[in-house]
């Protein structure tokens, strides 16, 4: 063998021969397959971040949103519980018939604020968000936004603010 090709097979960094072009070729290839895995899970990666990201900040903007409405129910609730607790019962067990409808009023406003469930407050965009909101405007002043009352929600409010009114003021007496 002579000098010069005795050189060329002992040279680490000759690429001509054919051996050395087919392992390039498969070099190349695998990492083609590999960019496309760290492509494709850098994409899901991505989608899955901007999901937790955009579902908390919706979670964040409805709860700041529906806390001072389920404040204002359970505000309601109390006092309607309040009232049939200290009203309820008369020391001799009989009512007029007016006290009577009142206090089935009451229990009937009581179990209704009881049922509202949290996905029925909200419905499409914002309406109202003071601490101390009022549904009886219908849902409020304000506008765009969060969410809107739903037509459950602001109907057992509405009744049950009119008859904490009522009772407020001595009922039908």
């Amino acid at each position: 063998m002579s000098n010069s090709s005795r050189d060329t097979e002992d040279d680490v960094w000759d690429t001509d021969t054919e051996k050395e072009a087919a392992e390039r070729r498969i070099g190349e290839r695998s990492l083609r397959r590999l960019e496309g895995t760290f492509v494709t899970a850098g994409y899901s990666d991505g989608v899955e971040a901007s999901k937790y990201e955009n579902m908390q900040t919706g979670f964040d903007q409805a709860l700041d949103y529906a806390l001072p409405h389920g404040r204002h129910a359970g505000r309601l609730l109390g006092r309607l519980v309040a009232y049939r607790e200290i009203h309820g019962r008369s020391a001799t067990g009989a009512h007029s018939d007016s006290d009577s409808a009142l206090i089935a009023a009451v229990d009937s406003a009581i179990a209704r604020l009881r049922a509202l469930e949290s996905r029925s407050v909200l419905m499409g965009s914002k309406s109202c968000a003071s601490d101390s909101c009022s549904c009886s405007s219908g849902g409020g002043g304000g506008g765009g936004g969060a969410g809107t009352l739903s037509q459950t929600y602001v109907a057992v409010v509405q009744e049950a603010e009119a008859l904490v009114s009522r009772l407020a003021v001595g009922g039908d007496k």
